[in-house]
């Protein structure tokens, strides 16, 4: 569905006042789609949304009590995976990505990727708007805000841009939100943005899972206008037809947003030109 509403009012002879919001709602279903019959229902496309990705659940972190731990001769320790618990690689240690076994087999493997583990679609399905306008004279001042809703985003998108090292330490470089890892000293913290770090690329930590995705909710300032309107009196002695000045900006400023890391607007990966602000001062005059 979609709505508008458009609101203006006269206070006197020389205040006005309108305002406007709009909203769009829309979301789909596929109901049939050509695909090979799947092993399991959540392998199935049919029945989820245009937009909506087959992905790993993540199930936190691994943590020292899934190991049984040796202390080597040298005081370093040795990490081995109990019996019993699931992994898509051998080699992991606590603090590397842990992950749902859907169908219970034991093993993490493409049966446990799901098109129904909870995020939305990267187009958003709800996009809505909302302004006011103020006029005293002709003096006037606008602003209009822009959002979305109902979307998600994945992090590591595309893993070169955002996971630490995946290159190798020399050939990578790493933002400083990379602080945020987990890091040995303090095993216990799993609320952290980034698993167990490392110099190379790490099969298990670089799945498509439910670890990277965040709500790609917002809203911003979209448009602010302020400006004046010169009496038709004057204007005319002038031999104009009309003069106004103003100043006028776009994408002023992000009020919200879950991302944080970039402009969400952008889409998933943040290694894009960024949405810039521009601002215009304008002088309108017509003969």
């Amino acid at each position: 569905f979609d709505a508008s509403l458009v609101f203006k009012h006269n206070i006197g002879k020389d205040w006005m006042i309108s305002a406007r919001g709009n909203i769009t709602y829309a979301v789909n279903k596929i109901v049939e789609q050509d695909e090979i019959p799947q092993k399991y229902a959540w392998l199935q496309q049919t029945g989820s949304s245009i937009g909506v990705n087959k992905i790993y659940v993540a199930d936190g972190l691994f943590t020292e009590d899934d190991f049984n731990i040796t202390t080597n001769a040298d005081g370093s320790h040795s990490y081995e995976l109990k019996d019993g618990i699931p992994t898509f690689t051998k080699n992991v240690m606590p603090g590397d990505i842990k992950y749902k076994d859907l169908n219970e087999d034991g093993v993490i493997d493409q049966y446990d990727q799901t098109y129904y583990a909870g995020n939305h679609p990267n187009n958003p399905q709800i996009v809505y708007g909302f302004g006011i306008n103020v006029q005293y004279k002709g003096i006037y001042a606008g602003l209009f805000f822009q959002g979305v809703g109902k979307r998600s985003l994945n992090l590591n998108y595309q893993t070169a841009y955002f996971m630490p090292f995946i290159n190798g330490v020399d050939a990578s470089s790493a933002r400083i939100e990379a602080v945020d890892h987990w890091n040995a000293s303090n095993p216990g913290n799993t609320d952290v943005l980034y698993p167990r770090l490392h110099t190379t690329k790490n099969d298990n930590n670089n799945l498509a899972s439910t670890w990277w995705y965040r709500s790609g909710d917002y809203l911003r300032l979209k448009n602010v206008e302020l400006g004046y309107q010169f009496d038709k009196k004057i204007v005319r002695r002038l031999r104009m037809e009309n003069l106004r000045i103003y100043v006028q900006g776009t994408n002023v400023a992000m009020l919200f947003d879950k991302v944080k890391y970039w402009d969400p607007e952008v889409g998933n990966s943040g290694s894009r030109y960024p949405i810039n602000a521009t601002w215009t001062l304008g002088l309108d005059v017509t003969f």
